[in-house]
């Protein structure tokens, strides 16, 4: 009986605290390349209806160029800053306020390749949002990604990575200043920009 209702528990408490997670996968890229598309990864155990996050990352060796909506926020209505070297902000929201939940790829992020060294893919001011608009628990895993200098050729040991493919499709951008989400299914609010 005891261990019975300690798997109850279990169970209960697991259910309150579904793990939501955003992540960003390490690369690496030879200077060669032109540009490289990160994906921004989602583990959605709970339906989300609006999302946003800050991607710091180093402006000496590359510069982003766009953001488009992945597979699993399709249908979401995207907005982007780019106006700050270093830091691209997306927010997003779905206008139907039904939500979704699942795995795939919330955003894809494009960058122009200016230089090589390594920078850090780091995500701040991460929110996930309900139809509801109440905050659902994320957590973020950040990245990195390594841009190597090839202008003396490869040496025997370091492997190239291939070329990305840009199978991404075009979206609507929007440039913002500071972007929230209140999302609400009575009032049927969109991004607030400010």
């Amino acid at each position: 009986m005891k261990h019975k209702l300690l798997f109850i528990i279990f169970v209960f408490t697991s259910a309150l605290y579904a793990q939501n997670t955003l992540s960003i996968d390490s690369l690496s890229v030879p200077s060669t390349q032109s540009s490289v598309i990160i994906p921004i990864n989602l583990s959605a155990e709970e339906s989300f209806a609006g999302y946003q996050f800050t991607l710091n990352y180093n402006s000496s060796i590359m510069k982003v160029t766009k953001v488009t909506a992945g597979n699993i926020a399709s249908g979401f209505s995207l907005l982007t800053n780019l106006n700050s070297p270093g830091t691209v902000r997306v927010a997003a929201v779905d206008s139907t306020l039904i939500g979704v939940t699942g795995s795939g790829v919330l955003a894809y992020v494009t960058f122009e390749i200016t230089g090589s060294g390594t920078s850090s893919l780091s995500l701040s001011g991460v929110k996930l949002n309900n139809k509801e608009g109440k905050n659902l628990q994320v957590r973020a895993i950040n990245g990195r990604i390594v841009i190597k200098d090839t202008a003396a050729g490869p040496s025997d040991n370091e492997e190239q990575a291939p070329a990305e493919e840009d199978t991404t499709q075009t979206q609507p951008e929007i440039v913002t200043g500071n972007l929230q989400i209140p999302i609400s299914s009575q009032t049927n609010t969109f991004p607030v920009i400010e």
